[in-house]
């Protein structure tokens, strides 16, 4: 048999970096998770931040809508009874060939209630909370194509059962899933067409002044991620939020606290007044 040479790894290295997948020329290697929300992994000269949440989602809708019409189900060990209004229950019965074509199975419970008896194989929590609010979008969308409503369905119910941010979730699980979004076996974005994978090159980190843009809706954790960066890499933080940019826009978690900046320089925080216009190529 042919020998095989095996390097060690460098002395700090941390022990899961030992999980590899090999594809292609490089191999996929498994780094870590940030704030239980973002998957760390690098290809070569290459480092993917992958968002769990909107992988996973993803995944689980290719798959519902390729099993569309014969989705896994399971049935409830105590059916729920769910209070709906008049014109949601009505939305709900008059789809239900809809819903039970997505692994959903309601009956009349007469009154404003319907009886919940089972929900997709992949949906372990809220079967409740998605009834209802597949109620609702019935009913507000009712006017919409077949086509949309069972597009719409199937969202919520990824959504439902993907991994959250903040949930444990093994190396394993992670590395499986980072893999089927860098392979594009999954599309990198979450069914409503958010980009869920951020990709930086050595050679752009290794830039003198390298700018990394960190975007996305809010209370998603763009702060925490953007410090993070900024600690691995030695930068520092230009905001382009308005609540941020903004004086005296203090509304909610939006303007970072000095405790969150773990001190790394914040610039443009509390900058302009709220008449003033700004640009974020001004600060760049």
């Amino acid at each position: 048999p042919a020998e095989t040479e095996e390097a060690s790894a460098p002395a700090g290295t941390p022990e899961q970096m030992g999980f590899d997948l090999q594809e292609g020329p490089e191999p996929l290697r498994y780094v870590g998770e940030l704030f239980r929300t973002y998957i760390l992994a690098e290809r070569g000269d290459e480092v993917c931040i992958i968002d769990k949440h909107a992988a996973h989602e993803r995944q689980l809708f290719e798959k519902l809508a390729a099993s569309y019409g014969d989705v896994p189900s399971q049935l409830l060990l105590e059916p729920v009874v769910v209070e709906l209004s008049a014109e949601e229950k009505t939305a709900l019965l008059a789809n239900i060939d809809l819903l039970e074509r997505a692994g959903l199975e309601i009956d009349d419970f007469g009154g404003n209630s319907v009886f919940l008896r089972a929900v997709p194989a992949d949906v372990e929590q809220g079967a409740e909370d998605l009834l209802v609010e597949l109620a609702a979008k019935l009913a507000h969308g009712s006017r919409d194509a077949l086509s949309e409503k069972t597009e719409w369905v199937l969202h919520s119910i990824s959504c439902r059962a993907a991994i959250k941010a903040g949930d444990h979730t093994s190396p394993q699980e992670l590395m499986a899933l980072a893999e089927k979004i860098l392979s594009g076996e999954v599309p990198p974005f979450c069914p409503h067409g958010r980009p869920c994978v951020l990709k930086l090159t050595r050679k752009e980190l290794e830039k003198k002044h390298p700018v990394l843009a960190v975007v996305g809706p809010t209370a998603t954790g763009k702060t925490a991620l953007g410090v993070a960066l900024a600690e691995q890499f030695g930068g520092e933080i230009i905001s382009a939020d308005s609540m941020q940019i903004y004086k005296g826009l203090d509304v909610g978690t939006a303007k970072v606290t000095p405790e969150e900046t773990h001190g790394i320089p914040h610039h443009a925080v509390d900058f302009l007044e709220p008449d003033q216009t700004f640009s974020v190529a001004d600060f760049t």
